[in-house]
Parts: structure tokens; C-alpha cells; sequence
């Protein structure tokens, strides 16, 4: 009789670590994406008064996507309707009143929306030198 406790234990603490265990690698689970669209917006710089943005679009489901590029007023910079598996522009803004740009890709089953705020700052240099 003494030999039944104690087995029942042990039993019950392997049942709790096995518990643990499957429950720790359940959460540690990565959920599946359901856009295999792969997007990226990239700021490069400042290219004569204006400002440079890279974007690539990989279309891995060749899904019918529309690319609109909006400002804060939701004017329509540019828009195309993207039917190639791979996109990559080069787009140049005056930086003049632009506060805000918008990047937004959607499809079917898939939608994307890139925001970039944009500001200015003027800063003022003088040297003063005495001649002598």
C-alpha cells in the first residue's frame, strides 16, 4: 500500500511537467502570416530640394495590387495598379508643404499602409570675424 502513493506522485508531477512543457511551446508558437506580400519603404535622403523614397513591393501571390501615394490632404501623388511579382521605384517629393506622406498598397486579401510625417527646421549660421 505504501508503494501506490507514492507512484501516484510521481505520476501526477510527470503529468504537470509534460502539461508545462507542451503549453510553453505552444505559446512560444509563431502565428502563420496571411499576406505573403513582402513591403518596404525606405526614406533615403534629400536629392536636390527633394525628398527620396524607395519603395519595393514583392508580390509573391501575383495578386492584383492598387499603390497609392497621398499627402495629408489626400491628394493623390501616384497610383498605379501593380500586376508584376516584384516592384521597386525610386519616387522624388518637393519638400516644400508636403507634412505628410502616405504609402498604401491593398489588394484582394491584402492591405498595407505606410505614414511618414514630415518636418522642417531652417537653422541659421553667422560668423562675425574682425578685419584687421
Amino acid at each position: 500500500m505504501k508503494s501506490f502513493p507514492l507512484n501516484l506522485i510521481r505520476n501526477f508531477f510527470f503529468l504537470l511537467v509534460l502539461i508545462l512543457s507542451i503549453g510553453r511551446f505552444a505559446t512560444n508558437a509563431q502565428p502563420v502570416p496571411n499576406n505573403p506580400e513582402n513591403v518596404t519603404v525606405r526614406y533615403i535622403g534629400m536629392e536636390l530640394d527633394h525628398l527620396v523614397f524607395v519603395v519595393l513591393v514583392e508580390n509573391t501571390t501575383k495578386e492584383k495590387l492598387r499603390f497609392k501615394i497621398s499627402d495629408e490632404n489626400n491628394n493623390v501623388l501616384f497610383e498605379d495598379l501593380l500586376r508584376k511579382q516584384k516592384f521597386e521605384q525610386k519616387f522624388l517629393f518637393a519638400k516644400d508643404g508636403i507634412k505628410d506622406i502616405r504609402f498604401e498598397i491593398k489588394g484582394k486579401n491584402y492591405s498595407e499602409c505606410r505614414q511618414f510625417g514630415i518636418s522642417t527646421r531652417t537653422i541659421e549660421e553667422v560668423s562675425v570675424k574682425e578685419a584687421r
